[in-house]
């Protein structure tokens, strides 16, 4: 079964779309659970950007960004390796996490927004898009129920009666703060094989603006489309794509500004305000 791709044209069709098809999605009357999107410059499946070929050493990246990030502000508690990841994430580290928005709007506005600051030759090679996914059947293929908490241990004996933390919600997190060659010997590696959803323990002005969550990859370094073409989950129309057609770039981009989705509620800072109004100064 292949992804369900729907060209959209103006933020009125894109809108519709969104919500006709993710209308049928259950979420078992949890309050915390709605579509999340996730908008992209380029038409590849979403895949963390530690993944993306560059041959990222990740301990020796993680362990460096903890021991020199301290000179620069507050940081998280040292066992709170959860909130370093998301810090390291949200400042564009390389990181096995991924961000999704629970906003459509905010989703699209990442898409055009990126796509529109590449070169004439790198758009000729790239589309925005618009990934939807359903957070808790991406957990249910990972064998993991709602959301689970990404800060506490869940010990037990393993088969062969080694002691090993059972909540992947932290195990997914271990895989960064180990070498490698230690992972066998101190993660439970039985449950961090695909990608989780995880709700954010470190949250700042941008993260709430930008009402972030996030998914979590695991040692197979899979994208989402093969995670959930490996099940049924294609098929029950769980995953979907919006690609915005070449030429409504600009007009959806002016459409998004007018219904308040611009720069400075995305980025609430100094700069993002600098930003919105040096680009509607040119208009």
């Amino acid at each position: 079964m292949k992804l369900k791709v729907t060209p959209v044209a103006t933020v009125e069709d894109y809108l519709a779309s969104t919500k006709r098809d993710t209308a049928k999605w259950e979420f078992n009357d949890s309050k915390l659970a709605c579509p999340w999107y996730r908008g992209q410059d380029r038409a590849d499946s979403p895949t963390p950007k530690l993944f993306r070929g560059k041959g990222y050493r990740e301990f020796e990246l993680t362990r460096m960004f903890r021991e020199r990030s301290g000179a620069f502000g507050d940081v998280p508690e040292a066992d709170r390796i959860d909130k370093w990841l998301f810090l390291m994430q949200h400042f564009g580290a390389p990181t096995r996490l991924l961000d999704w928005t629970e906003s459509p709007l905010i989703a699209l506005f990442f898409a055009l927004d990126s796509y529109r600051g590449r070169t004439p030759d790198e758009k000729y090679q790239s589309r925005p898009c618009v990934w939807a996914l359903h957070p808790l059947i991406l957990n249910l293929v990972a064998g993991v129920d709602g959301f689970p908490n990404t800060w506490t241990r869940r010990d037990g004996l393993a088969p062969g009666g080694r002691l090993a933390n059972f909540n992947p919600g932290v195990e997914y997190f271990r895989l960064a703060f180990h070498p490698e060659s230690e992972w066998a010997d101190q993660i439970n590696l039985d449950i961090v094989k695909l990608a989780i959803a995880v709700q954010t323990s470190y949250v700042d002005l941008r993260m709430y603006s930008q009402r972030s969550c996030f998914t979590i990859h695991g040692t197979g370094g899979h994208d989402i489309e093969t995670i959930y073409a490996n099940g049924d989950y294609l098929r029950q129309e769980y995953l979907y794509k919006y690609e915005v057609q070449m030429n409504a770039v600009d007009s959806m981009y002016e459409d998004l500004g007018r219904l308040g989705i611009t720069r400075a509620l995305v980025f609430p800072d100094f700069e993002g305000l600098a930003s919105e109004l040096e680009y509607r100064s040119r208009n």
